[in-house]
């Protein structure tokens, strides 16, 4: 598995800002309770009972792109949930609406004090996406401190286009398990890969915007089929990858036992069991390949589990390069301390 995030902004206070935001006549007040790790909720924004669901738009399929919110002033999801660590998407499609010309869709999104998306132009993004449907789907993760709420602003850029508006057509809200993707207190900074003296704290005062989740070892895991509630779509490795490669479907034809054994509970989340219990290997390179914007800093995140029970410690070792950069020059699964076969791992 490949998952690649990327830092968007450190926050900054603008006090003037949340006032306004608060006293704002587009401000919708939007109450979760009893918001469980494991809880998620959606909004079909546009809909006229567009409340919080406890499940993801199932029916119909074009759900949560049916209806949309547009509006030429800037108005605000305001919800009220727990502290921690939330997934929030944002589910566009950029149609023709009433009175509402699609060249015009320009704008921003903010979350609390992180700016998302910024001057967003929904159509132009859309045209050049690979999505024949043109749905345009935003994924991030952000924390929301104790005694605060999670307010999502959409503002038009009306400042250099008169004509500039706003839209959304669904919002999903997931609880993430404490330090899934933010470092707790203490722990060490991500290093850079290309730059050996300069480290990245991913804490909860960043936010971050999900770029590519890959299973490499099998086709596509949808949302609904993530087995750990998260409803995280996983996409196939199909235009990725260029290299010969060979599964691990001889594992099928021997005493292949697919339990997982966890080293901890906060790995249980950290994938699909899919994701673990399938593989690419070969004894030649393999390269996966992605475009990526270059003002960005990005975290990369590895899932390995050794599968066969014929593997012993050292006998798989292999190298990681990031950007043609040695990232790890020797790693082997089974070589740390209270590895085993069939026992994830992940790598940042």
């Amino acid at each position: 598995m490949v998952l690649s995030l990327r830092k968007i902004e450190e926050p900054t206070v603008c006090f003037s800002l949340i006032i306004f935001l608060f006293h704002s006549q587009h401000l919708f007040t939007i109450p979760v309770t009893s918001f469980a790790p494991a809880e998620r909720f959606s909004i079909n924004c546009g809909s006229p009972s567009a409340g919080p669901q406890s499940l993801r738009f199932l029916l119909p399929e074009q759900v949560p792109y049916a209806t949309a919110r547009l509006s030429r002033s800037e108005f605000t999801y305001s919800f009220e949930v727990p502290e921690g660590q939330k997934f929030v998407r944002l589910f566009f499609y950029p149609a023709a609406y009433d009175n509402f010309d699609r060249s015009n869709a320009l704008f921003s999104v903010k979350a609390g004090d992180h700016t998302l998306l910024k001057d967003f132009n929904a159509s132009l993004t859309a045209d050049n996406d690979d999505d024949p449907e043109q749905k345009v789907f935003r994924e991030y993760c952000v924390n929301v401190e104790p005694g605060h709420r999670l307010n999502i602003t959409f503002t038009p850029s009306s400042t250099n286009h008169p004509d500039a508006y706003a839209f959304i057509n669904g919002i999903e809200v997931v609880a993430i398990p404490t330090n899934l993707y933010y470092k707790k207190a203490g722990d060490p900074a991500l290093q850079l890969v290309n730059d050996e003296n300069n480290r990245i704290r991913v804490d909860n005062n960043t936010a971050l915007e999900m770029v590519y989740r890959i299973n490499v070892g099998k086709d596509e895991i949808p949302a609904e089929q993530d087995t750990t509630g998260l409803l995280r779509d996983w996409h196939g490795v199909t235009g990725y990858g260029y290299a010969v490669m060979q599964t691990l479907q001889d594992l099928e034809d021997n005493d292949f036992d697919a339990k997982l054994i966890y080293p901890n509970d906060l790995l249980k989340d950290a994938a699909p069991e899919d994701v673990y219990l399938t593989a690419e290997t070969s004894k030649d390179t393999m390269t996966w390949e992605f475009k990526v914007d270059s003002m960005f800093a990005y975290m990369i995140r590895l899932h390995f589990c050794e599968l066969d029970q014929r593997v012993q410690k050292g006998e798989r070792v292999f190298q990681i390069l990031i950007a043609d950069t040695v990232a790890e020059p020797q790693i082997d699964v089974l070589g740390t301390p209270k590895k085993q076969v069939r026992c994830p791992i992940e790598w940042n």
